[in-house]
């Protein structure tokens, strides 16, 4: 038979090396497994100065992937009154926590303990804190935005168009080397031009409004009755510092306020669209609202400023 010694061979062959068929399979690669996220956290009562007790801020950290980019939430209060603790509970905080953004709440000296500059020199250095600290807190230092209320609105205004003006700026707070700007800004209801609010009020049908009052919030602040010195007023204003490197700006206010009235708003939008032009400016009139109030309380309305921020700091 021609066959056998072929076959003779084959296992001749087979008894040598061995036969039997190959049945391990590929082995698949390990899966990547992405770093969890980590959880939200509260750090409470941080000094970003030692001035004063007031000198201090809440950071919020949100169940993302870090460096978080960071709103600074201002309070309002008249500047007599209020405190950071109002954003432990805010739609404000949870939108943003949602969204990715750590919040960094702020409280700065009141007008009954320092006159302005104070408040707003408290709240750059606050700014400057965070980016000195943002490696430890897991921020992103290069993406800062603010959000205020009414007197915080007019703080959030201020810090907005006066960056790089270093005589609102105590550079022994916070932390010397780093830059108070922010990347944008939120302005909700706040004085832009204390001078105009008075007559402004008159014309909106509220009454005088007594802003030019000695007792009034805008006068306490500065330390006397705001119409007695004028020039002085001035450096208090947002609309005295606009630039065209002035970060983006959303301004929402009120129709019905009379509290602030709603031509601080349009003096101040009208003062920045020559400057920065209408790219990165924002007014919104809130036909049904007041002061903080109807939309204002709206979480829809609240994540449109979100938007906002996402615009320019993601």
């Amino acid at each position: 038979m021609k066959f056998l010694p072929v076959l003779m061979l084959i296992s001749s062959l087979c008894a040598i090396n061995g036969c039997k068929k190959n049945t391990s399979s590929v082995v698949a690669p390990a899966p990547v497994l992405e770093e969890p996220l980590p959880a939200r956290t509260i750090i409470s009562n941080v000094a970003y100065a030692n001035a004063n007790i007031a000198q201090k801020l809440d950071i919020y950290t949100p169940a993302a992937k870090p460096p978080f980019p960071v709103v600074v939430m201002i309070h309002g209060g008249g500047w007599v009154m209020g405190d950071k603790q109002e954003y432990a509970t805010s739609i404000k905080t949870e939108a943003l926590l949602s969204r990715g953004y750590a919040v960094v709440a702020v409280n700065y000296r009141l007008s009954g303990v320092a006159k302005f500059p104070a408040q707003i020199q408290d709240v750059k250095a606050a700014v400057r804190f965070i980016r000195a600290h943002s490696a430890i807190y897991k921020l992103n230092a290069n993406k800062i935005g603010a959000w205020g209320t009414s007197a915080g609105g007019h703080l959030t205004a201020l810090l907005a168009t006066s960056g790089g003006i270093n005589s609102l700026d105590n550079f022994s707070y916070g932390d010397s080397t780093q830059s108070s700007k922010v990347q944008a800004a939120v302005d909700w209801f706040g004085p832009t031009d204390f001078l105009q609010m008075d007559a402004q009020s008159v014309m909106q049908g509220c009454g005088a409004g007594g802003h030019n009052l000695a007792n009034s919030p805008e006068s306490m602040l500065m330390g006397y009755p705001i119409q007695t010195q004028p020039l002085l007023v001035q450096v208090a204003n947002p609309i005295t510092y606009i630039s065209n490197d002035d970060p983006p700006i959303y301004i929402a206010h009120g129709m019905n306020d009379c509290t602030v009235p709603r031509g601080q708003a349009q003096i101040f939008y009208d003062a920045l669209i020559p400057v920065k032009g209408t790219a990165d400016v924002k007014l919104n009139f809130l036909t049904s609202s007041g002061h903080g109030t109807g939309q204002f309380e709206n979480v829809s309305f609240v994540n449109i400023m979100v938007d906002f921020f996402d615009k320019y700091l993601k």
